[in-house]
């Protein structure tokens, strides 16, 4: 069965970039242009794990974050936060907050790849031909 992964950021060209590399390794993608579209997809959809720009308009990926935090049928999908503004601050702050990883824009597919299946191999729902290269 085909993992699902909810896409959310702001700027089209980097979503769309990520959406397709994932989509080439066999992943289901859902894409939103913003927190708010995509709360109501990770409602909508249940993904098996959420990938979201921190700095947008309506809901920040923060605030996302705590919001799926407080829904039980949510709190359990792992989160990946990304952001071009890659401090120390940010990190901690996102994985205080319970992001399973945080990564920097640019994020390379391979670094892409690599922290999905770490999110996955703690959580034992790997699916293992995603990876091979």
């Amino acid at each position: 069965m085909m993992k699902t992964i909810l896409v959310i950021d702001d700027n089209e060209g980097i979503r769309g970039f990520i959406s397709e590399f994932l989509r080439w390794r066999s992943f289901d993608v859902i894409e939103a242009k913003d927190g708010v579209e995509g709360l109501q997809l990770a409602i909508a959809y249940k993904p098996d794990l959420i990938l979201s720009d921190i700095e947008m308009p309506r809901l920040n990926g923060y605030d996302l974050l705590e919001k799926l935090q407080q829904d039980l049928d949510l709190a359990m999908i792992p989160v990946i936060l990304i952001s071009g503004l890659a401090t120390t601050d940010a990190r901690n702050h996102a994985l205080q907050l319970g992001a399973a990883d945080f990564l920097s824009k640019p994020a390379l597919p391979d670094t892409i790849l690599g922290t999905l299946s770490k999110c996955w191999k703690s959580s034992n729902r790997l699916e293992p031909h995603h990876f091979r290269p």
